[in-house]
């Protein structure tokens, strides 16, 4: 696969998946932005700037204003937007008898509205190109099963993938592929309230390849699907999980 001359952005891509996504991007050839909140964004930098060119914008993917100077410089800096991967996510723990409106209202406006101004002011510029791939992360949790304690974090994910799935149908005519990856558990900084090993343990009994994911799996296919080779692919969600989703209580021990 190769990315040269694509112009990617990364939201989220300070540390984890999205700073895994980036990388592997670059690796192929595309200039990348980087966007997140954090100021790690500017460590990751140094390490694209190795590999291609980039530019770093901190900044929150709920705030209209942030999202709109970071496709400016993205215009500014490289002309065009290629591919877009909608990768921020927020994952709080809060049982639903104990959450607030304001706990509902935080995780929709990074996981979902975050996804959908990224887009909302990313696609004229695609359109106007005729070309496009965005990539959104949703997750096993919610679109394939619920999970106690993140009711608010599951609806955001579904909503991710209807989301996805209706944007293909209407994006689809000007040459615009909309698709949506489910990452399950996955080592990253701050996947899990409970401690390391724990999580270890407790995903090693449902996960049948008898491993976490790591970031590097889930760069991987979204790379595939920023590619020529994935431009038959769309209003698709793939499960990147090791086969957790479909082992249930038959999972594989190792």
């Amino acid at each position: 696969m190769s990315l040269e001359d694509r112009v990617s952005i990364v939201t989220g891509s300070a540390r984890g998946i999205g700073k895994a996504i980036a990388i592997k991007l670059a690796s192929l050839g595309s200039k990348v932005v980087l966007f997140d909140i954090s100021g790690e964004i500017f460590s990751v930098l140094q390490e694209i700037n190795k590999l291609t060119s980039g530019i770093a914008i901190k900044g929150d993917v709920s705030i209209r204003s942030d999202v709109e100077r970071a496709i400016n410089e993205a215009i500014k800096s490289f002309g065009k937007i290629d591919v877009l991967v909608n990768n921020v996510g927020i994952y709080p723990r809060k049982f639903f008898t104990d959450m607030t409106d304001e706990d509902l209202d935080k995780v929709f406006n990074v996981n979902f509205r975050g996804t959908y101004l990224f887009t909302k002011l990313s696609v004229p510029h695609m359109i106007a190109r005729r070309y496009g791939r965005i990539i959104n992360i949703a997750s096993v949790s919610g679109p394939i099963f619920g999970v106690p304690g993140w009711v608010h974090y599951c609806a955001s994910k579904s909503a991710i993938v209807g989301f996805t799935k209706a944007l293909a149908l209407e994006l689809a005519p000007f040459n615009i592929t909309v698709n949506a990856v489910a990452p399950g558990p996955t080592e990253t900084p701050g996947a899990t309230e409970i401690s390391r090993e724990e999580s270890k343990t407790a995903s090693h009994l449902n996960i049948p390849l008898g491993r976490l994911g790591k970031p590097e799996d889930i760069a991987n296919v979204v790379a595939f699907l920023a590619s020529e080779e994935a431009s038959y692919i769309t209003g698709q969600l793939i499960i990147v999980d090791g086969g957790y989703s479909i082992a249930g209580k038959f999972a594989v021990i190792q």
